[in-house]
Formats: structure tokens, C-alpha cells, sequence
């Protein structure tokens, strides 16, 4: 009997069996997990507190030229009559001014919304990954493993050395259950901290969006002297270029990071099917202790062999 051949047979069967039950959806769909834990694990922190700092400038940027509406007009014509255009401009920024500062209640409170969910989340992942590590990603492994066997083995020293203790155990599905419990608990959790943060990052995106056109239209000349306007901007205050400076700062924090980390959670954590998980699992398992059985009984053949030619030694045959 070739046990190599039998041993690359069992690998064979394994690996034609796991593409059946479609466990190869199942190791992406971990893959994901890690990918969610590794972003949750860097959290908003980071990003939040750029976005928080940008606001932060802004506002007081605001508020500093519009206690002092002379200084808003440009110089020239206008000149003459700074008082009265500077009051019409600082009326319209401390209008913008009070929506900058909400931007910035919620910029914050985004950081609480996300933060203390995303912590949540690193711990469960963290346990559940280890947890898989030891269960789910052993048990994939099996095919690729026995068929390497079935190839490097050269006689029955060889198969006799195979450890079919720690292949038989990996097959004990069991655990994924719970796992998957822990993972699904998430979504109460995390599903009103992604839609907050998702509205609250939309409402930055409009805010920025809408902010250039919001300073250039506080600094319009107001009837009855608006014909004005085109020639003013051309000398454009001071005041509205450093705005406009700041508001493209804030344009410059890449939000992308947290719009993938909100996406992957959602698609990955939320979107969990446990059905879809435990059902290929549990059947490439069963099958794969059946395997796993059949080598044992090859590696305990080999076993005995071993013991009678070493007994045949002993006696002098």
C-alpha cells in the first residue's frame, strides 16, 4: 500500500470538499473581521481631533474679524465707507460663525458616538479572532496541510510521526457558535454608532462643500451699492482669503480612513449572516473528521508495522 498516495488522496478530498461547502466565502469573511478589528484598533481619534482643530481655527478666526468690522473692508473705494460695509459682512459671518461652532459640537460628539463602540469592538474582535484562530483557521488549514503530508512522507516512519490529535481537534466546530454570538451581539451596539457617525460626516462634507461660497457671499457689497461686488472682489479683505485658507485646510483632512472603517463594519459586522457562516463550517467539520479518522487509521498502521519490524529486530528475524 502507497500510503503517501493514500495520505494525498484524504488532502485531495478535503480541499475538493472545502470549495463545496464554500469555505473559501467563509476565510474572506474572517479576513474582513481582521481587517474591521486592525482599523477599529486605530479608532477616530487621530482624525477627529484634526477635524476638531480645523473647526476650532475657523471659528476663531471668525470671531476675531468680526470684532472688528472696519478691518473686513478692502481698501480703495470702499474705503470711505468701511463701517457700514464691515457691519453688513460681520452680521453675515457671525450667522456662519454660530453654524461653524455646531460643526464643531459635532465633530465632538462624533468622537464619543464612534470612540467608546469602536473600543467595544476591538475587544470582541480581539477575543473572537484568537478564539477563530484556534478553531476556524486550523480547520481550513487541513486540506492543504494532509496533502503536503501525502507529498513529503517517505515510509511508514514518516506517516507514524503525523499528528492526527491535533487534526481531530481542529475539526470540533463547536466553538463557532459561540463565537458568532459574541460577533452578532456587536450589532446593537455598533449599528446606531455607524449611522450616527456616517450622518455626522456627511453634514461635515456638506458643511465644507457650502463654506467657500457661504464667506465669499458674507463679504458681497449689500444693496443699494452690490454692482460693487465683482470690483471688490478682485481686492479681496484680507479676512475672507485667510478664511478661505482655512476652510481649505479642513478640505485637506482625509475623512476616507473612517468612511472605510464605518463601510467594512458595516457591510462585515452588521451585514453577518451567522447561518452563512456555521452551515459550511459544520459540514466541511463532519466530513473532515471522517478524514481525519481514515488517516489516523493509516498513521496507526504505520505504527504497528513500525512496532513488529522493531520486534523482529529484537528477536533476530
Amino acid at each position: 500500500m502507497d500510503q503517501g498516495a493514500a495520505i494525498k488522496k484524504i488532502g485531495d478530498e478535503l480541499k475538493a470538499k472545502f470549495d463545496e461547502c464554500g469555505m473559501g466565502k467563509v476565510e474572506e469573511m474572517v479576513d474582513k473581521l481582521e481587517e474591521v478589528k486592525t482599523l477599529a484598533e486605530a479608532g477616530p481619534g487621530a482624525l477627529v481631533e484634526k477635524i476638531e482643530a480645523a473647526m476650532k481655527d475657523l471659528a476663531g478666526k471668525m470671531e476675531e474679524v468680526v470684532k472688528d468690522p472696519a478691518s473686513l473692508a478692502p481698501g480703495g473705494g470702499m474705503a470711505a465707507c468701511a463701517d457700514w460695509y464691515g457691519s453688513s459682512v460681520a452680521g453675515k459671518l457671525t450667522s456662519l460663525s454660530d453654524e461653524t461652532k455646531g460643526m464643531q459640537e459635532t465633530v465632538m460628539k462624533l468622537a464619543s458616538d464612534v470612540g467608546d463602540p469602536m473600543k467595544k469592538l476591538t475587544e470582541v474582535l480581539g477575543g473572537a479572532m484568537k478564539e477563530l484562530e484556534s478553531s476556524l483557521k486550523r480547520l481550513s488549514k487541513l486540506p492543504a496541510e494532509v496533502t503536503k503530508l501525502g507529498d513529503t512522507v517517505k515510509g511508514p516512519d514518516d506517516v507514524a510521526k503525523i499528528d492526527t490529535a491535533s487534526m481531530s481537534k481542529a475539526t470540533d466546530t463547536s466553538p463557532i457558535e459561540g463565537i458568532l454570538t459574541k460577533i452578532m451581539g456587536l450589532k446593537d451596539v455598533l449599528a446606531p454608532a455607524v449611522e450616527a457617525a456616517t450622518a455626522a460626516i456627511q453634514k461635515l462634507a456638506d458643511f465644507v462643500a457650502s463654506a467657500p461660497d457661504m464667506i465669499r457671499g458674507a463679504f458681497d457689497v449689500p444693496t443699494p451699492l452690490c454692482f460693487l461686488t465683482s470690483v471688490l472682489l478682485s481686492q479681496a479683505p484680507a479676512a475672507m482669503t485667510s478664511l478661505l485658507e482655512m476652510v481649505d485646510k479642513l478640505k485637506g483632512v482625509d475623512m476616507q480612513p473612517m468612511l472605510t472603517m464605518l463601510k467594512d463594519t458595516s457591510d462585515t459586522v452588521l451585514g453577518l449572516d451567522a447561518s452563512q457562516v456555521k452551515a459550511p463550517v459544520e459540514s466541511f467539520g463532519t466530513f473532515a473528521k471522517e478524514k481525519v479518522d481514515s488517516l489516523d487509521s493509516i498513521v496507526k498502521a504505520a505504527k504497528s508495522a513500525g512496532g513488529m519490524a522493531a520486534m523482529g529486530k529484537k528477536l533476530g528475524f
